[in-house]
């Protein structure tokens, strides 16, 4: 009996933790790999001014304190995943930007099967400087030649793009450094904690189900009783001794004399 019940520990563990981690492998797994320059272009539509200029620039980067990452990445399609969550699982797996700064930036580029999808997906240092309305309004300054069937146009706007990024984060090179390192601690602190107390909780219920339906009629009977009479002289004797506590000290006061009463 008691193989068998660790047997179905296992079994729900190994199950739970398959929902939770199963999908992210397989997310990953459909993410090309972290490229050695710092742009990829599986479609063939930057060209080769665009690239050298965006290897300059991040090579400029590099000595500079702030020290943040402006990584470009086309890709053919996002293989049905919405665009904005594969713009932040790339650029999370690309690792891009300094990790205690996270300072880093993605320009994606999904063809889409001519949707033409632009997302620029900033790490945490850089959001105020880049936030989402400075964001949506340089992709909106370029949206004519991003969203063009002609790649020297396309080709155009991305370096655009780019080009109004490097200038924001030029003007404002400060960055925060110090609350992501901390969000990224307590999360990976926090977050096995948590899944810990949701699945020793549901094995916990799932045990006590699994006992109370293994008992006859007359045990579940017996076990209510028992528990009903203890809970009861718990309450009885927190009672009694709750009583003497606040009823036996009367007389060690140091109370006020007795003033006069009125009576009719």
């Amino acid at each position: 009996m008691r193989k068998k019940i660790k047997l179905n520990i296992v079994l729900f563990v190994a199950i739970l933790f398959n929902a939770i981690a199963w999908p992210q492998i397989v997310k990953a797994a459909t993410l090309p790999s972290s490229p050695r320059s710092f742009y990829y272009d599986e479609a063939g539509l930057l060209t080769d001014s665009t690239q050298q200029l965006i290897e300059n620039k991040n090579r400029q980067y590099k000595n500079k304190s702030h020290a943040p990452q402006v990584v470009v990445a086309v890709v053919n399609s996002t293989g049905g995943e919405q665009v904005g969550t594969y713009a932040r699982d790339l650029f999370q797996s690309w690792r891009i930007g300094d990790y205690s700064k996270n300072n880093g930036v993605l320009i994606l580029y999904a063809l889409n099967n001519g949707e033409r999808n632009v997302v620029i997906q900033v790490g945490n240092g850089l959001d105020n400087q880049l936030n989402a309305s400075k964001r949506s309004q340089i992709l909106e300054d370029n949206r004519t030649n991003l969203k063009s069937t002609d790649s020297l146009l396309v080709n155009q706007g991305i370096q655009q793009t780019f080009n109004s990024i490097t200038q924001v984060i030029d003007e404002n090179p400060s960055t925060s450094s110090a609350s992501p390192v901390v969000k990224g601690i307590v999360f990976q602190i926090v977050a096995p904690i948590i899944i810990f107390i949701i699945v020793a909780s549901a094995v916990g219920i799932w045990l006590t189900v699994k006992r109370y339906h293994s008992m006859s009629k007359q045990e579940f009977i017996r076990d209510t009783r028992r528990r009903n009479l203890w809970s009861y002289s718990r309450y009885r004797n927190y009672g009694d001794d709750h009583f003497d506590d606040h009823f036996s000290g009367g007389g060690g006061g140091s109370g006020g004399s007795a003033g006069g009463s009125s009576d009719i």
